[in-house]
């Protein structure tokens, strides 16, 4: 194949124009971008070994935003160990997988001096980058385009003296500024102390700033934390479950919002807040296979309506429901459907997989299995074709 590239660059609106030309001597160039667009990004990162005109389109940037836009989002699961398997907190290598929707495999990571077990955080961000916690309390920013892990500085309780037989733990959410692009991240503090109220301390980051951590006032409860599947962000606002009660931090702004919102469901059951089509939303769980979706339509007026009321089925493969199930939404996608977190418990044994489910037909679709020990962490909207973390990463040492 010839290896002939030419990069024009007459048009700057995103569009086919603003990509490169690449002459194989076989394809038209539109022909083949298209047919290039419609690959997963496992075999594409293979493709660029063909030669160097393949190289250069598939990491063109131009390129990986129109991929990283056709595609739906992967999902990154983590291999843990049972508590009782943890050889006295000894601190080994763990395994981040990045899968698709089907549970098939597209990367591998290994983060170093890092434990995760089935109680660790899941950090989610919905964004293109992931993060990790260890048992040191740090956090840790993987770049699944690179494979690069970076260590974020520790966090320190600025200007306060700490209460004398108090302990600390900090959780953490990772949001970004819709004004001006730049990825945050919330660090929530929290005093484990005997004291009727314990306090809370808040202090935000800006990756690639080199100021590093700064306070940023107090939540309107003390409550509050960062958890799996009761935390959403939605354009640039990070919510925050708490009981019936819902606290918001704006990325931008870099404040709480003083007011919490109010959820108007029953307290019985569980409840998850996701992010769906750029709107806040509640499920609620009826029962096992019943759940309600409610949509924040008005944050202003906190006004809810609820859209959707779905009876997930069973598992296919089940033969009996016992020990129950839980299902979170995880995106939208384009066509209406739904993306869930499916965790069955049937026959004496779990089962977790993303079903993608159409409200409006109720036809879904099951992904595979995922291995038994390994669990949902967070979902992955980021491209695997390029990075838009490197320099935001390179002030911060990479952990070994």
């Amino acid at each position: 194949m010839a290896s002939v590239v030419q990069t024009e660059r007459l048009h700057t609106n995103g569009d086919s124009s603003s990509a490169p030309i690449v002459d194989d001597g076989f394809l038209p160039t539109d022909v083949l971008r298209d047919i290039l667009l419609r690959l997963p990004a496992k075999p594409l990162c293979r493709l660029r070994a063909v030669c160097r005109s393949w190289r250069s389109l598939l990491s063109d940037s131009w390129f990986a935003a129109a991929h990283e836009a056709r595609q739906q989002p992967l999902i990154a699961a983590y291999k843990w160990k049972p508590f009782d398997q943890v050889e006295d907190y000894v601190v080994k290598p763990q395994d981040i997988q990045i899968l698709d929707t089907s549970g098939h495999l597209v990367r591998q990571m290994c983060v170093e001096n890092c434990v995760l077990d089935y109680r660790s955080y899941e950090i989610c961000t919905n964004l293109d980058l992931l993060c990790v916690e260890g048992r040191d309390e740090r956090l840790r920013v993987l770049d699944p385009a690179t494979g690069g892990v970076s260590l974020l500085p520790d966090v320190a309780i600025v200007n306060h003296v700490p209460y004398e037989y108090a302990s600390y733990y900090t959780t953490y959410a990772v949001g970004r500024d819709i004004s001006t692009g730049e990825t945050k991240v919330l660090a929530i503090t929290r005093e484990e102390a005997y004291r009727v109220r314990a306090r809370t301390f808040c202090s935000v980051l800006t990756l690639g700033d080199a100021d590093g951590w700064r306070e940023t006032g107090y939540p309107p409860t003390t409550a509050v934390h960062a958890s799996s599947g009761i935390t959403a962000l939605v354009k640039g606002v990070f919510y925050f479950l708490v009981v019936q009660e819902i606290a918001a931090y704006d990325f931008g702004k870099e404040k709480w919002r003083p007011d919490l919102l109010h959820l108007p469901l029953p307290i019985e059951g569980q409840h998850f807040l996701a992010e769906l089509s750029d709107t806040l939303v509640a499920s609620y769980h009826r029962s096992d296979t019943s759940m309600d979706l409610w949509f924040l339509t008005d944050s202003d007026k906190v006004i809810w309506s609820k859209q959707y009321t779905i009876n997930m089925p069973p598992y296919q493969a089940s033969s009996s429901t016992r020990g129950g199930t839980t299902v979170r939404p995880l995106w939208s996608l384009d066509d209406g459907r739904i993306a869930f977190l499916v965790w069955q418990s049937y026959d004496g044994k779990t089962v977790e997989f993303i079903r993608v489910y159409d409200p409006t037909t109720h036809a879904y679709i099951d992904g595979d299995e995922m291995p038994t020990d390994y669990s949902f962490h967070a979902v992955y909207k980021g491209s695997l074709l390029t990075s838009s973390l490197d320099k935001k990463l390179s002030m911060y040492p990479t952990t070994i």
